[in-house]
């Protein structure tokens, strides 16, 4: 197996341990409470935040911050918040 081969997948196991994906968690964690923190200060206390983990195909770990699309990028009823884009960029 060449070199590089054999770094790919030391690296695809150590993702897999706990320590990687608690702070891939964690950090998800943060973007959502500050989303919840924008939603309150829009007075929409209410929306669901929600975070969600997972592992690509490949093997690599996720953790996704979503809202409902109607509150990011609003539509007929609802004005356009962009809670997660403000918040990606502060």
């Amino acid at each position: 197996m060449s070199r590089m081969k054999e770094r790919y997948y030391f690296v695809q196991e150590q993702l897999q341990k706990p320590g990687p994906r608690r702070v891939i968690r964690r950090a998800a964690e943060r973007k959502a409470r500050a989303a919840r923190v924008l939603a309150a200060a829009d007075d929409y206390i209410d929306m669901p935040v929600i975070v969600s983990e997972g592992t690509r195909p490949r093997g690599r770990p996720y953790a996704r911050v979503s809202i409902p699309a109607s509150h990011e990028f609003g539509d007929s009823k609802t004005r356009r918040l962009r809670l997660l884009a403000r918040v990606v960029n502060a």
